[in-house]
């Protein structure tokens, strides 16, 4: 049981994998441990073991504040070079909400065999957009497998919403993005076998959904509106893909020739 300001970083290197960290409702900051100092890496939240971390009242009054800090607020990552072997396949995070000016959470891990797996992000909400240079996704899965990304709820997104990049066997579903500023808003590139399943989006300035050369996807039971070219795009040899009863607002469109640079072309379709 964590206290509200309490050190989140200390509390998951302590835990066992398998255990539960339990948090109070209040606002937590990334703060250094006998393994974490020094910026960047003590301005983030590392998730280093599979362990379970869980808002007790729920993300609306959980909050995890990146306070400006590092390149995503929430890191599923060994950190084997900070301190020694681990491995976060299998962690949980769930009802938080995630602030930063940057990136929300990721999951990447190039130090363990295959990939990060069996992920979980359920009922978080990320707000991750200082209207800066400096562009992240809000949510993250690179290189990893048999995921889930299930009712998470992204206000801001810099670079994209939800980003499966080189990802495998994913499930992005209950979701929704309200705003996207620089790409899509829920990717799939590369990988295969990623489902993207009854989520809503409301403002994305490119694709609504963007599957880019990645195969067996499975596009169903979804909402898109607020998109700037297209509702949903497969491309770059995306192959037996099934887009199944999704729901695209006719009118989204909204190209402006007054908008300086805007290149998005003027003819964007729904599917």
């Amino acid at each position: 049981n964590l206290s509200a300001g309490g050190n989140l970083n200390l509390a998951i290197e302590q835990a066992l994998p398998g255990d539960t960290i339990l948090l109070a409702p209040g606002t937590y900051t990334p703060q250094a441990t006998p393994f974490i100092s020094g910026a960047p890496f003590s301005n983030a939240f590392w998730i280093t073991k599979n362990v379970t971390i869980r808002g007790t009242s729920g993300a609306a009054t959980t909050i995890l504040d990146s306070n400006g800090g590092f390149e995503y607020a929430v890191q599923f990552r060994s950190i084997g070079y900070l301190n020694g072997p681990s491995n976060p396949s299998g962690a949980i995070l769930d009802g938080v909400t995630v602030t930063s000016l940057r990136g929300g959470v990721i999951a990447l891990d190039n130090s363990v065999p295959g990939g990060l797996q069996n992920i979980q992000i359920r009922n978080v909400v990320v707000n991750a957009d200082g209207n800066n240079v400096n562009a992240e996704s809000g949510v993250l899965l690179q290189k990893t497998t048999d995921s889930i990304v299930d009712n998470v709820v992204v206000n801001k997104g810099a670079l994209g919403g939800i980003y499966l990049l080189d990802a495998s066997r994913n499930i992005v579903m209950n979701s929704v993005v309200n705003r996207v500023r620089i790409q899509h808003a829920i990717t799939s590139f590369g990988g295969a076998y990623n489902q993207i399943l009854n989520n809503t989006i409301t403002q994305s300035p490119l694709e609504g959904i963007a599957i880019k050369n990645s195969s067996f996807a499975r596009v169903e039971g979804n909402t898109i509106s607020g998109y700037f070219s297209d509702g949903i795009a497969l491309s770059d040899n995306s192959r037996n893909s099934a887009v199944i009863h999704n729901t695209m607002v006719a009118d989204a469109y909204r190209y402006s020739p007054l908008i300086a640079n805007n290149i998005n072309r003027a003819n964007g379709v729904g599917l």
